[in-house]
């Protein structure tokens, strides 16, 4: 296995510009060693002191970065190390021998892809459409199942790899992972209202939505509803008089009363009934079809009991859904982009 003496500077160096550039978030030392488990050989590289040489296999720099890339919900795996694209068949009389035919062709799709980028007949992608297609006319469906599994493989090699330029998103900027925590800025590159590579990073680390800014809170909210449909007005923040988000469907105008009006409470305890009949005297008051609560917890039994019994038109969207939201705004794992 090869080898490299690094001191601790040069390892930290290292980290920060591999997970900086397939991420896209900046981390401080602490950060990441906050996000890796306490007494892995990760930590204890990252803990090395700036001026001290230490040798080290090439193989853990790749888990330390595979690592950091995995807890950021970059990766889907935290293993590291080129896919063994037929393991998944090795012990299946069927698939087996298409498995290895279906990675050859693979292989050769991949350099005609490169020879023709080399020429200037492509743009710097790699297209698997075709790949997969001539996998399903020589082997038919099974063939097909190889081949997505294939690229599925490949794709999330590519995304944690610190050797390839690869990633599924070509980052405008890099984004500092504090920015989460302590700012109220909604302008992001990479979304309308929520910077995408904060939704990654909760759905692996969905618990720091309670430790997430107020404001970025809201701006979840209003980045989910938009994706799914609606055309949003997002409040000032401050002296909103208590509706955060209004919503229309796409068809309806705006000048028209809202279809939706959104309170958004990131809390650790339960939203109390006074928060239901607020929020339903402004849907009154505004003629809006319905209201929402967006909660990082629930709402209470007095909350929920009030809604029931008054037949008030208002629904939560609690921490249960929420976290479903988070994971349907993940970056999906298709395409490849290769970096500048």
């Amino acid at each position: 296995m090869a080898s490299t003496s690094l001191t601790g500077a040069q390892i930290l160096a290292f980290t920060n510009e591999i997970v900086g550039f397939k991420s896209g978030l900046a981390l401080s030392r602490e950060q990441m060693l906050g996000l890796l488990p306490a007494g892995s050989n990760s930590v204890r590289l990252l803990q090395v002191p700036e001026a001290t040489f230490v040798r080290l296999r090439i193989e853990e720099l790749e888990a330390l970065t595979t690592e950091l890339l995995y807890e950021l919900g970059v990766t889907d795996t935290p293993e590291y190390g080129s896919p063994l694209l037929l393991v998944p068949y090795s012990h299946d009389p069927e698939r087996a021998p298409i498995a290895a035919e279906v990675v050859q062709m693979w292989t050769a799709h991949v350099w005609q892809e490169i020879d023709a980028i080399k020429a200037g007949r492509a743009e710097r992608t790699v297209d698997p459409t075709p790949f997969v297609n001539d996998a399903l006319q020589r082997f038919g469906r099974l063939g097909a199942e190889i081949a997505l599994e294939t690229v599925r493989r490949i794709i999330d090699y590519e995304k944690r790899s610190p050797w390839t330029e690869m990633r599924v998103v070509e980052w405008k900027d890099v984004q500092q992972l504090d920015e989460l925590f302590e700012s109220e800025n909604l302008s992001t590159h990479h979304g309308k209202y929520f910077d995408q590579r904060f939704i990654n990073y909760l759905d692996k680390r969905f618990d720091d939505v309670t430790k997430m800014h107020w404001r970025k809170f809201e701006g979840l909210a209003a980045e989910f509803l938009e994706r799914a449909g609606f055309s949003i007005e997002i409040g000032p923040g401050r002296n909103d008089d208590g509706v955060d988000i209004r919503a229309w469907t796409r068809s309806a105008s705006i000048e028209m009363p809202p279809t939706l009006l959104v309170q958004c409470k990131r809390e650790k305890k339960t939203v109390e009934k006074v928060v239901v009949k607020a929020l339903w005297a402004d849907v009154h008051n505004e003629g809006a079809d319905s209201g929402l609560i967006v909660t990082s917890t629930s709402l209470s039994p007095g909350a929920k009991s009030v809604c029931q019994s008054r037949g008030y038109p208002i629904y939560a969207a609690d921490r249960d859904t929420l976290k479903r939201w988070i994971h349907a705004m993940r970056t999906p794992g298709s395409g490849l982009f290769l970096g500048e």
